[in-house]
């Protein structure tokens, strides 16, 4: 039973390519390209708040 309770509290994954390619997201691609580095997986919480983060940043 605990094995169960803790395998539904995983997040998917992603890596950089597969969310770029990704048609549901409502994401900045171009940023998302300058931001997310290769080889990494983000869920698609971290990958929105590490966009968002940047657009958002002071310049």
């Amino acid at each position: 039973m605990a094995k169960e309770h803790k395998a539904a509290k995983e997040v998917p994954k992603f890596t950089k390519e597969q969310i770029l390619s990704s048609k549901t997201l409502s994401i900045n691609k171009d940023v998302a390209a300058a931001v997310l580095e290769d080889g990494k997986a983000y869920s698609i919480q971290e990958a929105e708040t590490l966009v968002s983060g940047y657009l958002k940043r002071k310049v």
